[in-house]
């Protein structure tokens, strides 16, 4: 298991004595809280697994960071995504086997806001999370829709959007995009990837094609058998006419 030495210090004790695993209570939100998280894990399954890159993309799965003080320390992070482990599944994620998660996504609630803010991060920050991001689905707790921190060489240091509104992640080379209640994936190319709504849509928009599609090959068959008979007809008439 691995252990985190730990300098510590006034600020350390204090967080050590937030420092909790994740309940069932805490994990269980609202639907847009729920949706925000699935969202968010589609777009990244999409722009990484899906491309051939050996990311493992965790929703609430536990992880199993290691002894901090005398605690074990089993946070279950709504996204996490860790860069060489492999999509292979798993009943938790052991840090000791693979090094923490790169990249760390939570997504802020009544309940766990406060502790996503504070020791929480600070947490992640000391056991090497390079890239920790916090989504308000309803500005409500955060009052705005993102807080976000990335490693520097002085510790965690805000992590702030681009020009383009987008928050560019160094370490996964892709950005997060808010839109509404939802944080979209953003590939480098800047297409925003769909999420299941979207592709139900677009599979009906593609039934509706093929069965208009169908209806127009329908039609000109139709069309075509009509004119062949007109054609048969008229020659019949120009052949009357002849021996006529």
């Amino acid at each position: 298991m691995a252990i985190h030495h730990l300098a510590f210090d006034p600020e350390l004790t204090a967080d050590l004595a937030e420092l909790h695993n994740d309940r069932k209570e805490d994990l269980v939100g609202a639907d847009w809280h729920q949706a925000a998280i699935r969202v968010t894990d589609e777009g990244l399954l999409l722009v990484g697994p899906e491309r051939g890159r050996p990311w493992h993309v965790g929703n609430q799965l536990t992880t199993l960071m290691g002894k901090i003080g005398e605690k074990d320390w089993r946070p279950s992070p709504d996204i996490s995504v860790h860069l060489t482990a492999g999509m292979d599944p798993v009943r938790s994620f052991n840090t000791r086997l693979h090094g923490v998660p790169t990249v760390v996504i939570e997504v802020a609630s009544q309940r766990t806001y406060r502790y996503d803010l504070g020791a929480k991060r600070r947490f992640y920050a000391r056991v090497g999370v390079l890239e920790y991001l916090v989504f308000d689905p309803t500005r409500e707790w955060l009052g705005t829709a993102v807080k976000a921190w990335h490693a520097t060489a002085r510790g965690f240091e805000p992590w702030l959007p681009a020009r383009d509104g987008r928050w560019h992640s160094r370490e996964l080379g892709i950005s997060f995009q808010v839109d509404g209640m939802l944080l979209r994936v953003v590939d480098a190319d800047g297409v925003v990837m769909p999420h299941i709504t979207e592709f139900g849509r677009l599979l009906r928009e593609q039934r509706e094609a093929e069965e208009y599609t169908r209806h127009l090959r329908v039609e000109k068959e139709e069309a075509d058998r009509r004119i062949a008979e007109l054609e048969a007809e008229l020659r019949r008439h120009r052949q009357d006419d002849r021996e006529g």
